[in-house]
């Protein structure tokens, strides 16, 4: 499609004649100009798309097909990058619970290997991709999953590999090759630690099993008579044949050795390749990344971009890649004339490693033997530092402590006294001791017996001492109050008495059976009953309030 067939249809809905299937450049150059016109791509090009196939049903919004698409096009290699623009979006888009018969495997896919193309190979030579380890091993999960005989996949094999490369290839030995490919993979995916050698199995190609030698038939060397042969008898022909079958043994051990020394070769040529291949990748992908920075910049200046300056862009980039295909072809076989001069270096490489491995393991022994050593000594040194500190430490606080004593709860001077203090006071005032005296008392005992370093300005005041005073009365009031409320028979009783010349009225109620609570003791003008009841009447009220 052109940019102005892209540019009608989108506006009118009316497809061109030549667009009868949706592949995945269709929704590309329609993602592009709905973007140009600055229309909604998410919820606009489901209904083009319909409108081109209706069997095909995109979701609205398609952001996640369209970021599949370009994370496919980003992973693609070049030769692969053709059949994923000429895919149909329906390998690429499949609902939930529809499997595509046509999908062989994730691999298979994302280079473009279809079941079409397994069973009528490919269009043209260049659309070839090299079948990989990985690839192999999806096409004979398919097999085994879809029931295929094991020579319809020869057939694909060679139309993907190419005849020449299983022309006298043992089918047994193909076959456990394949079957071995895809046990290693199962195995790989079940471990934890399999990602690193599952994307090597991606990148390394799939060599086919060697082709068999033609064994020589043998030929008997004439003996002197018939006659002469038959006297041998059966065990000197069992005898031949034993022989025989030896060197056949020996001949097939030196052509196994021959081929995995080939095989190991070819290995490291692989390796060497794969390298220069990441680091071509490497570099493409900061080429990709600044084309596409550049690419925004041009977009937020000009309002449309012609698809003109795109496939020229496309077919510089075409051009960049081939070239440098080309040169990794050249540095590839310079390297593979450097393998043997390599080979003996290395031979003579590991002799000195191996040499110096064992005198750096002398050296490094004596000289980790010396280091702990010496880290034993600082240690201890640095314990018996520490430790000597915290004695003198602990001495210093354990002299402190013994002359010091807590009266306060608090490090400040307002901070409340302590439970003990109080209690102290509250027996000193119990032993009819003055609030005056009270903390003179207590400060003389402690300097004297108890040899404490205290200051009289440290303990509480006369008036600390006549609230302890107050505070017990107030206790035994509430006491004998709750004493009262809650006995079911309390009894009232009254006393009074006189000293000098000064009359006192006495309350108790009787709570229980040998259990008297006194409510109060007050001062009465006389001992008339008037009196009397009005002191008890100021004693409920005290109580209650």
């Amino acid at each position: 499609m052109s940019p102005s067939d892209v540019e009608n249809f989108i506006t009118t809905r009316q497809k061109p004649e030549d667009c009868s299937a949706v592949m995945c450049s269709t929704l590309l150059v329609l993602e592009d100009g709905l973007r140009n016109q600055g229309m909604s791509v998410a919820e606009t090009l489901p209904e083009l798309v319909s409108a081109i196939d209706s069997s095909v049903q995109l979701p609205s919004p398609c952001r996640n097909i369209l970021h599949k698409i370009w994370k496919k096009v980003e992973g693609c290699k070049e030769e692969g990058l053709d059949n994923l623009l000429k895919m149909p979006v329906s390998q690429i888009y499949q609902v939930k619970g529809k499997v595509d018969p046509n999908k062989v495997g994730e691999e298979c896919e994302k280079h473009g290997v279809t079941l079409h193309v397994l069973k009528n190979g490919f269009e043209t030579a260049q659309d070839r991709v090299p079948l990989t380890k990985m690839m192999a091993a999806e096409i004979e999960t398919y097999r085994e999953k879809t029931g295929k005989s094991f020579d319809e996949v020869k057939g694909w094999l060679e139309r993907v590999l190419g005849q020449d490369q299983l022309k006298n290839v043992n089918s047994r030995s193909l076959q456990l090759s394949l079957k071995g490919l895809k046990k290693k993979v199962t195995d790989l995916r079940r471990r934890s630690s399999g990602k690193e050698k599952l994307r090597q199995l991606c990148e390394e190609p799939y060599i086919p099993p060697t082709p068999q030698a033609q064994v020589q038939p043998q030929v008997d060397e004439p003996g002197p008579s018939s006659h002469s042969r038959s006297s041998l008898g059966k065990w000197e022909a069992a005898l031949q044949d034993r022989k025989r079958l030896e060197g056949e043994v020996k001949q097939k051990e030196l052509d196994t050795k021959e081929l995995l020394a080939k095989q190991s070769a070819l290995e490291q040529t692989v390796a060497r390749m794969k390298r220069k291949s990441d680091q071509d990748e490497k570099l493409m992908r900061k080429k990709q990344r600044l084309l596409e920075e550049r690419e925004t910049k041009v977009k937020e200046k000009e309002s449309q971009v012609k698809m003109k300056n795109v496939k020229q862009k496309y077919r510089r980039k075409d051009n960049k890649i081939s070239q440098l295909t080309e040169d990794k072809a050249d540095l590839s076989s310079k390297c593979s004339n450097l393998q043997t001069k390599v080979t003996i270096l290395l031979k003579d490489k590991e002799r000195q490693r191996n040499r110096l491995k064992y005198y750096r393991m002398e050296k490094s022994k004596i000289q980790k033997e010396l280091k702990e050593l010496r880290k034993k000594d600082k240690a201890r040194e640095k314990e018996m530092s520490r430790i000597q500190a915290q004695v003198e430490d602990l001495q210093a606080q354990l002299e402190e402590k013994e002359h010091t004593i807590k009266l306060r709860d608090g490090p400040y001077t307002s901070s409340p006294f302590t439970a003990d203090v109080r209690a102290c006071y509250m027996e000193l005032v119990a032993l009819e001791v003055s609030a005056r005296n009270m903390s003179k008392v207590v400060h003389s005992v402690l300097t004297t017996l108890g040899k404490f370093n205290v200051e009289l300005k440290d303990f509480p005041g006369e008036t600390f001492s006549q609230l302890v005073r107050l505070e017990a009365d107030l206790v035994s009031s509430i006491q004998a109050a709750q004493a009262v409320s809650e006995a079911t028979n309390a009894t009232l009783q009254s006393d009074s008495t006189s000293r000098d010349g000064v009359k006192f009225t006495g309350f108790q109620a009787n709570t229980a059976k040998g259990r008297t609570e006194t409510i109060g003791c007050l001062q009465v003008p006389s001992g008339e009953s008037a009196d009397q009841l009005e002191a008890f009447k100021f004693l409920l009220h005290t109580h209650t309030h």
